[in-house]
């Protein structure tokens, strides 16, 4: 349940972001965070099950260490996504100094 208003808050941080950069309308980039977020996470877990599978372990029932490497590869794959979107130019026009 926490993680829904994670996502949703940084949906809305990503709106903000690149509003602020002059897109108007910043669906895809929002469209991407809870993809990314899932994304990792599922990423993060299957990479871990391998991991422990390969080393010979099991485990039953619920796994805390599977469930923070998933929220630690979900937080780090959309921390990756931010500085993605960062890296687009501004829409916004240039002012220089001289100009005001």
């Amino acid at each position: 349940m926490l993680e829904i208003f994670i996502v949703v808050s940084l949906c809305k941080k990503m709106g903000a972001m690149m509003r602020g950069r002059g897109y108007e309308k910043p669906f895809w980039f929002q469209f991407f965070v809870p993809a990314v977020w899932l994304g990792g996470e599922f990423v993060g877990a299957f990479l871990y099950a391998i991991g422990r599978a390969m080393r010979g372990e099991s485990a039953e029932g619920f796994d805390i260490k599977l469930y923070l490497v998933a929220i630690a590869a979900a937080a780090l794959s959309t921390t990756l996504l931010f500085a993605i979107a960062r890296s687009f130019r501004s829409r916004l026009p240039e002012v220089s100094q001289f100009d005001q």
